[in-house]
């Protein structure tokens, strides 16, 4: 316990500088109430934090599905007292067992599938948990509520006590916040220095050596995530009465963020620092709150303190357990070469796939017609993850916010500055190119999950933030296209011009595959360190993957915008970005077939099924492809190609010696 003085002592320290600072410059000051409250969240947020840390001590990877698991807790709990008039504590532990039985299963379905996985795999595999416990939310609240009946309010604890502390009212859920998170996160802050904290440290950092100390190291995770699930629910529980936010809500990036950022604080290994982490984040949301109620300064002072933390304390941050590679890319073996009988069936393949693709809108109505070309901007979309992530080994849970800004620019330069859509074509790219080279900077020394994190940041904050500013705002609708001569104001049109863009891209990006920085991405994927012992210049070779693959989901933006004429920010939310890379790791990372099926994926299941069916369908695909096929399904279609081929005609595919 003394060596955590000084630390303690320091923390404290600096706590109450930075009141003295807020209390000095903030036109409002800091008042004991707006303080009071802003430790009343950052408890709520330490109780995610903390749930985040203890999975990251025993597997060595993020859980982004603490969130979503206590929604589950909130949603089945207040649904029940509302609409079917159960007992508020009766259906608050209900809610728990739930969220607890939730995880558990979760974990010993998938998770323990992946346990020798790279920590990155089963990062991505915990965005799958995630939806499927969305999908979960959104079928509890349709199951537990009357037909026609829509609640707005959720329940507070039926006590009547109510605190007020200068300008703030604390009401009963409020003060259920003091009484039950501090006990709690003292016990398991505690526990975890106890010698079940040194089994939880001896299960992460050798398992092989745990083992033979007589560890179960399979059910010290189980365990982690039985407590992770009830934490998350608690932090659920609470802070729903408060927000009146989450009933059925399932994915909440922006909430999972708060509890990533004092989890990244602590460098993802201190209980104590990330609680501390925690208040003090919460404390300084508020009083900027406080100060500019019309402005989002606490998202971004959270935000900076991410990329922060990320940059700080990488070397800490990377010390995870990592188990084998770190990427989503399997190591591919050179490909044979192509036999002329293959490539004439190669060939034969592709024109037919142009030829559906042609005829396909003679077919459709209108409206289906638009939601044919939304399926060609999502390939164009996971097109630019084939570049990142597929050759570069780059990683971003927030692309579809680098769709959002081409398209919010796009109508913003279009109906306010009267630029046309062929010098927009051009330029939003360009631009795209610059910011995304602006957002991979702080990335370059990350790796994996610590990259996605850094781009679920960004994706927030653009969101919450940035998409409102005045840039990004358009006066109408854009007027319809034109190009060299042509009326693009038709559907069907409009569908092709989109189809020959598409085309053109992915032409060049299997001509990239195959140029000298096409093959020093490859080598930055495989091993950087490898790469750079060849001489390759690796952090420009992912400053260029981070830059092309923003010009061309900013391009996958423009042309979105020309497609539905006008659009608002909230097309572009963070759910979106994390359903497009579930998508992209179903469809394949490495090939440019896995970003064709990634666009009928994503496209496809939010036209047809309905947003629990939607969340569950790409949840339990991203799993199982995770699980049973990890190259994805566009390269598992290829190597069945070949083995039809090599039936077939026994020399068009010769064996790999």
């Amino acid at each position: 316990m003394t060596r955590g003085w000084p630390r303690w002592a320091t923390g404290g320290g600096c706590g109450l500088l930075a009141y003295l600072a807020g209390s000095a410059l903030l036109p409002h000051g800091v008042p004991l109430g707006v303080v009071v409250l802003g430790v009343a969240f950052g408890l709520v947020n330490a109780l995610g934090a903390v749930g985040i840390v203890l999975v990251h001590r025993a597997g060595g990877y993020l859980n982004l599905a603490q969130a979503a698991v206590g929604s589950v807790a909130a949603t089945l709990a207040f649904r029940l007292v509302v609409i079917r008039d159960w007992n508020w504590y009766t259906a608050v532990v209900v809610g728990l067992l739930a969220a607890a039985a939730l995880s558990v299963l979760c974990e010993l379905l998938f998770l323990q599938r992946l346990f020798a996985a790279p920590r990155l795999v089963v990062t991505v595999a915990t965005i799958g948990i995630a939806q499927v416990c969305a999908s979960v939310g959104i079928a509890l609240t349709n199951v537990v509520s009357t037909r026609g009946q829509i609640v707005f309010d959720v329940p507070s604890p039926p006590f009547d006590l109510v605190l007020t502390l200068g300008p703030v009212r604390f009401d009963s859920a409020f003060l259920l916040v003091f009484a039950v998170a501090p006990p709690l996160l003292a016990l398991v802050v505690l526990g975890a220095r106890s010698r079940y904290g040194s089994v939880l440290r001896a299960s992460a950092e050798n398992p092989d050596r745990a083992r033979l100390l007589g560890i179960s190291v399979r059910t010290v995770s189980t365990g982690v995530w039985l407590v992770a699930g009830l934490l998350g629910g608690v932090a659920a529980l609470l802070s729903t009465p408060i927000t009146n936010v989450g009933l059925g809500s399932g994915m909440a990036p922006s909430v999972l963020l708060l509890a990533l950022a004092p989890a990244m604080i602590a460098g993802l290994d201190d209980l104590g620092v990330a609680v501390a982490a925690a208040i003090s984040l919460g404390v300084l949301e508020q009083a900027l709150a406080f100060s500019y109620p019309r402005s989002s300064p606490g998202e971004i002072a959270i935000v900076l303190a991410v990329a922060v933390a990320l940059v700080v304390r990488r070397d800490r941050l990377g010390r995870g357990a990592l188990r084998g590679r770190d990427d989503l890319t399997p190591h591919l073996a050179a490909p044979a070469p192509a036999q002329p009988a293959l490539r004439r069936w190669r060939v034969a393949g592709q024109a037919l796939l142009v030829s559906v693709a042609v005829a396909i809108p003679l077919l459709l109505s209108v409206s289906q017609q638009d939601r044919a070309t939304l399926v060609l901007i999502s390939i164009l979309a996971a097109l630019s993850l084939t570049i990142l992530t597929g050759f570069a080994g780059q990683v971003s849970f927030g692309q579809w916010a680098m769709v959002g800004f081409g398209a919010l620019l796009g109508g913003h330069l279009a109906t306010v500055e009267g630029i046309g859509f062929l010098p927009g074509l051009v330029l939003i790219p360009a631009i795209g190119m610059i910011v995304a080279a602006l957002v991979g900077l702080p990335a370059l020394h990350l790796r994996g999950s610590l990259q996605g994190v850094t781009t679920l940041a960004f994706a927030v904050i653009a969101s919450a933030v940035v998409f409102d500013h005045e840039l990004f705002r358009m006066t109408g609708p854009v007027h319809p296209p034109e190009l060299i001569g042509v009326d693009l104001s038709n559907r069907r049109t409009y569908y092709y011009a989109t189809l020959l863009v598409l085309g053109g891209v992915l032409v060049a990006v299997g001509w990239l595959r195959r140029t000298s920085l096409g093959r020093a991405m490859v080598a930055t994927r495989d091993d950087s360190r490898v790469a750079e012992a060849f001489g390759m210049r690796v952090a420009p070779t992912k400053l260029a993957a981070f830059a092309i693959a923003g010009g061309i989901a900013a391009l996958a933006g423009y042309l979105y915008l020309y497609s539905a004429r006008t659009l608002t920010p909230g097309s572009f939310t963070p759910v979106v970005s994390l359903t497009l890379f579930a998508a992209f790791v179903i469809g394949g990372t490495a090939t440019r077939a896995g970003a064709v099926i990634a666009g009928l994926v994503a496209e496809t299941t939010a036209a047809v099924l309905p947003d629990a069916l939607q969340f569950l369908t790409t949840g339990l695909g991203l799993l199982l492809v995770l699980m049973l096929l990890p190259q994805g399904v566009g390269p598992g279609l290829i190597d069945l190609r070949n083995l039809v081929m090599r039936r077939l005609v026994p020399s068009a595919v010769p064996r790999r010696q």
